[in-house]
């Protein structure tokens, strides 16, 4: 049987559709004679979908903080590795990273492993500033030697070919979304309501929708506006506006339920400044949401779905602009919701998803 470890450097309050699509891969996997195991921050030790997951294969906790220089996330992984005869050592969400490729090389296994670029800062370099720009860069020249690559759109994928040069190979596969619990949606707010995913102010750029947002109320433009994040968003927001919150916003602690939050709007917005693919604009999109969302490369994919409108990234201004138009007319924001949802379906399926990473899993060996 062969074994692969998960290192997902993640703990949310929710499981969402990325930690759904690697339960279920976990489960189909077994199929194929594979068995998965995990390893996730301390966080996520007290979350419902974790606890789960410990009911069906073993998982670890290690490190997350600044783990890259962090000799206590080293020690632990070493544990993990040293103990056990893993066929691929499989990491997520960048932050294992580093010490992975070196623990690897210390303890000389021959273990496949997989970066899985989920939040690549490559192509936005200018973004980080000089010192973590050049980290990035040093990363991926210096720790992917032989590493087998998992872009997640094109340009991450051209990106990274630029400075891995000695990498295994580097493999686009878009993320899947769960299907499970999200529904269809075609309810129609009596008020225009704008919905966002707040969670990180200044790389969702919470702070543009509020700009935007107040150019409209100001012209006199009646709507709500919901943000969904946590109480480190709300402070943020709190602080930016000077504490005096307008009556059109409300805020939205984390749901169990995505169509708690999808019902609520009647267009989703994505500001990001950075984003390697949105699981919000492929969800909204299958909830039958109008988008307006950010023209970085990262949302490339969504582009051609004709529900997805596009403004001028950094530009509060041109956010306020698309905004304006639904609320002047939404139905010139009509399109065919059938055909959206199949889109999704047929390309973004947590099935394909998981098909693909077995595929890869499959291929090669020790």
């Amino acid at each position: 049987m062969k074994k692969c470890i998960e290192f997902c450097s993640i703990a949310s309050d929710f499981p969402g559709s990325f930690i759904k699509c690697m339960h279920k891969l976990m489960r189909e996997s077994q199929k194929e004679n594979m068995k998965i195991e995990f390893v996730f921050p301390y966080e996520a030790k007290d979350k419902i979908w974790c606890k789960n997951l410990m009911k069906e294969t073993k998982v670890y906790f290690i490190s997350a903080k600044k783990a890259s220089l962090n000799l206590k996330t080293y020690v632990e992984i070493y544990k993990i590795l040293k103990n056990n005869n893993y066929d691929i050592i499989h990491s997520h969400y960048e932050s294992f990273d580093i010490n992975l490729f070196i623990m690897k090389k210390i303890l000389k296994l021959k273990s496949r492993l997989i970066f899985h670029l989920h939040d690549c800062p490559l192509e936005h370099l200018n973004d980080v500033g000089i010192f973590k720009s050049l980290y990035y860069q040093l990363k991926y020249i210096l720790f992917t030697k032989n590493v087998e690559i998992i872009a997640i759109n094109k340009k991450n994928e051209e990106t990274v070919k630029k400075f891995s040069k000695k990498c295994a190979y580097t493999k686009l596969l878009y993320n899947g979304i769960s299907f499970d619990d999200l529904k269809y949606n075609n309810s129609i707010s009596t008020i225009p309501t704008f919905i966002t995913l707040g969670w990180d102010f200044y790389v969702k750029g919470d702070d543009l929708i509020l700009k935007a947002a107040d150019i409209l109320f100001k012209k006199g433009y009646k709507f709500k506006l919901i943000i969904n994040g946590n109480d480190t968003t709300f402070q943020q927001i709190k602080k930016f506006l000077k504490c005096d919150i307008p009556k059109y916003i409300e805020f939205q602690q984390p749901v169990i339920d995505r169509n708690d939050f999808f019902n609520k709007g009647n267009i989703f917005l994505q500001a990001s400044r950075n984003e390697t693919f949105s699981f919000g604009v492929c969800e909204a999109s299958y909830a039958g949401k109008v988008v307006i969302c950010s023209n970085i490369p990262g949302m490339s994919w969504s582009f051609y779905l004709p529900n997805v409108n596009t403004f001028e990234t950094e530009s509060y201004e041109s956010l306020a602009c698309e905004m304006e138009k639904y609320l002047k007319n939404p139905s010139l924001f009509s399109f065919d919701k059938e055909f959206v949802r199949n889109e999704i379906m047929n390309n973004f399926s947590d099935e394909i998803w998981i098909k693909n990473m077995i595929e890869i899993y499959s291929k090669g060996s020790r």
